[in-house]
C-alpha cells in the first residue's frame, strides 16, 4: 500500500518587498510546522506559491476554511499588523485543488 503524497503549500504576498517575501513565507511554515504538521508525517512536499495582494490572500483563506483545510496566518507586526502569509496543513488529493490556480514563487514581484 502506497503512502498518499502529502503537501503543504505556503501563500505570501507579491504585493510586498521580495525580502520580505521570504521572511514572511518562512513565518508562516515555521507556524503551520509547529502547529498542523504531526510527527507521524516522516516526507512532506512544500509548495512556496504567490498572491497578488492581502485581499487574495484573505480571500485564499476562507476558500481554505470552507474546505475544512487548517492553516496558520503570518500577521506582522512590522507592517501595521496586516496579514502577509499563510501555510496549510499537510493536504493531498482533492484538497490541492485549492491551490491549482496559484502561481509558483519565483523570486520576482
Amino acid at each position: 500500500m502506497s503512502i498518499p503524497e502529502r503537501h503543504v503549500y505556503v501563500a505570501v504576498r507579491r504585493d510586498i518587498p521580495l525580502a520580505h517575501q521570504a521572511v514572511q513565507a518562512v513565518h508562516a511554515g515555521i507556524s503551520a510546522a509547529r502547529e498542523l504538521i504531526p510527527d507521524s508525517i516522516a516526507h512532506l512536499n512544500l509548495v512556496l506559491c504567490t498572491v497578488p495582494d492581502q485581499s487574495a490572500l484573505l480571500g485564499l483563506l476562507a476558500r481554505c476554511n470552507a474546505a475544512g483545510v487548517q492553516t496558520r496566518v503570518f500577521v506582522e507586526s512590522d507592517m501595521d499588523n496586516q496579514p502577509t502569509a499563510l501555510a496549510s496543513e499537510p493536504v493531498d488529493g482533492a484538497r490541492r485543488r485549492l491551490f491549482r490556480d496559484l502561481p509558483l514563487f519565483n523570486g520576482e514581484t
